[in-house]
């Protein structure tokens, strides 16, 4: 019984120091405010929205979508290239 008691103990406490690790930011986006003291990422040609080529389409925050303007998977695309969109706009992906 102690075994399994110990076992946890020890279980949760690496775990949690996981959890705290200090995170890599060298490759983090940096922060910029405007005058309403709203925070955005500051992104590539004048976009509002950014994100990277996932295959075919282009990733922001976490979700695909699709390529209105270029093509992520043509030949100035592929996966980590920059993609984005200004607000209420189509998606933006390297030109064809």
């Amino acid at each position: 019984m102690r075994f399994y008691s110990l076992t946890f103990i020890l279980v949760a406490a690496s775990a949690s120091l996981g959890l705290a690790a200090p995170l890599d930011m060298s490759n983090a986006k940096t922060l910029s405010t405007d005058s309403l003291d709203a925070v955005e990422w500051t992104c590539d040609k004048d976009w509002n929205v950014c994100g990277v080529c996932n295959g075919s389409s282009c990733k922001i925050a976490g979700i695909n979508t699709d390529c209105k303007h270029g093509s992520c998977g043509g030949p100035k695309g592929g996966d980590g290239k920059h993609c984005g969109w200004k607000h209420g706009g189509d998606t933006h992906c390297p030109p064809r």
